[in-house]
């Protein structure tokens, strides 16, 4: 019974090792039987051979530590390295294989990255925004002015408020004049979100209702008629009204809603009414200013939203019901709370989608990748013959698949650089948000390559492994279970690929059938105008 707890023993030494260990402890256990009795106290036999089990666990542990020091692991990717150059073109298939799955799910990143993950570029110190809201009939919706200035009063110690609002200009005059959508702005829109504008001081601080004939421009908008405005003394005709440009926004500020289009201009909230029109200032039942706070330093998330709930329920009237019934403090800004599940959901789902791509490009890589080490069934089988374990060749051929991994998240994110640009071109309505390759994207495309490609390789690995074990030097066809596993990975890329076609084929029926839809009335050689009028005339 002694021999045989010895042998359950020794299964948890590493293979390289058991043997010698084995003789090591039986040459111990052969000198305790023949030990002369009378000689002194020892222990039983039994409790004796027991004591091999922590020595068992202690030779595994050392075993373990010296396979995966960095030594080893270092010999495992020059190995890798120099087995990809003796096959550059099965390496360079996997890693364009890759790249391409890899691209997808990529790309996809970018655009949740830009919109869910982080809040809009160009803000100074985001973490400190709160977006607060009024709810009534359970929507998360803007203030009055009246409203808006006596919340920013009542918090003041607490939360620094600006207000916007979205709205579409009309840049230029006669025949040269352009559509473009803009911000009003309260004055200290740019100070409270630490915006450091260019060309200019920013508007001039004071009340937002006092007629200001300023205006913030954005950097593309900038670049591409900067001439122009130089050549008017540095005006702009904005509604048909010259305004003088007192800043040029960074490269990277796109504004604060990411779910509605960019900006061009930012005007001061004045310039939002109509001409002769102050009623929009006047009534508080006349919602349109959108909030967002910068809670002070040292004032944490939870007692400005205590803040805010208490000056609500002291501005809150039976005769005021635009302040509404309740109020709701969002930490961070990007898109509003109703927005925010709308994107997750779609935005899932196109991620989802480019998973599949993933997968799909990658058990294409496996197969490459198993065919390629059934081939080296002679080279696995002489370093196991030699005393490698099972484990540490499969180990190697991991490590290299993580190397062909990388090289095609590289190769992927190099193609981000054009398809996130197709992107932005490709989407059904601009948004506020600047997306594209950055350090997160590449860490995002070398963890999704190398994490799905070594897990779904692993196993076909293993596999080869397991074959040049038991097919020796010699060639020997494939086992059963090598075959199934290789048909297992075809059946996997056809039900993915079948998929893709089924979801892709729906998707375009649908935009085709919404494309198909009649507005109810001949849409061709129709011009669309506004026409304002001044009360009075």
């Amino acid at each position: 019974m002694t021999r045989w707890l010895l042998a359950i023993a020794s299964r948890v030494v590493p293979r390289v090792r058991r043997d010698e260990w084995l003789e090591r402890w039986e040459a111990e256990l052969w000198a305790f039987d023949d030990s002369p009795k009378g000689s002194g106290p020892h222990p039983g036999r039994l409790r004796f051979v027991l004591g091999a089990f922590p020595d068992a666990l202690t030779e595994s542990f050392d075993g373990w530590r010296e396979g995966w020091s960095l030594a080893g692991l270092m010999a495992d990717v020059r190995d890798g390295w120099r087995s990809i150059r003796h096959a550059p073109a099965a390496a360079a298939t996997v890693v364009v294989i890759i790249g391409v799955g890899t691209t997808s799910a990529a790309t996809i990143f970018s655009l949740i990255d830009a919109t869910l993950l982080r809040p809009p570029r160009g803000l100074g110190s985001p973490e400190a925004l709160v977006q607060i809201g009024r709810h009534d009939s359970m929507r998360f919706d803007s203030f009055s002015y009246p409203n808006y200035r006596d919340l920013s009063e009542a918090l003041a110690d607490v939360v620094d408020l600006v207000g916007y609002t979205n709205m579409s200009v009309v840049i230029g005059e006669g025949l040269d004049a352009e559509v473009a959508p803009a911000q009003g702005v309260t004055t200290d829109y740019f100070r409270v979100l630490q915006v450091p504008l260019t060309g200019g001081a920013g508007f001039t601080p004071g009340d937002d209702v006092g007629d200001r004939a300023q205006v913030v421009v954005s950097q593309s908008y900038w670049r591409l008629h900067s001439a122009a405005i130089e050549a008017r003394g540095g005006t702009l005709a904005v509604n048909g009204r010259l305004l003088r440009v007192v800043g040029v926004a960074p490269d990277r500020f796109v504004g604060l809603d990411v779910g509605r289009a960019r900006p061009e201009l930012w005007v001061p909230l004045s310039l939002a009414r109509r001409s002769g029109d102050d009623r929009r200032f006047e009534q508080r039942d006349h919602s349109w200013i959108w909030t967002v706070g910068r809670r002070r330093p040292g004032v944490g998330f939870v007692a400005a939203r205590d803040a805010v709930v208490a000056a609500h329920a002291r501005l809150a009237d039976p005769e005021n019901p635009a302040m509404g019934a309740t109020i709701t403090v969002v930490d961070g800004v990007g898109f509003r709370p109703a927005d925010q599940a709308e994107a997750e959901q779609v935005l899932g789902t196109l991620l989802g989608i480019a998973s599949l791509v993933l997968l799909v490009a990658v058990s294409n890589a496996s197969s490459v990748q198993f065919a390629r080490a059934l081939g080296r069934r002679r080279e696995l089988a002489v370093r196991l013959a030699l005393g490698a374990t099972p484990f540490r060749v499969l180990r190697g051929l991991v490590v290299e698949q993580s190397l062909v991994a990388i090289l095609g998240a590289g190769t992927a994110f190099v193609l981000t650089f054009w398809t996130t640009g197709w992107l932005a071109v490709a989407l059904p309505y601009d948004i506020a948000a600047s997306f594209g390759p950055d350090i997160r994207l590449l860490l995002f495309a070398i963890g999704a390559a190398v994490v799905t490609g070594t897990s779904v390789a692993l196993w076909p690995l293993w596999s080869a492994t397991r074959t040049a074990l038991r097919s020796g030097i010699g060639p020997r066809a494939a086992t059963r279970s090598t075959r199934r596993v290789a048909t297992l990975l075809v059946a996997t890329q056809l039900a993915l690929s079948t998929v893709l076609l089924v979801a892709g084929g729906l998707l375009l029926r649908s935009a085709a059938r919404a494309s198909e839809v009649r507005p109810g009335f001949a849409i061709d050689d129709v011009l669309v105008a506004t026409v304002r009028v001044q009360p009075g005339r």
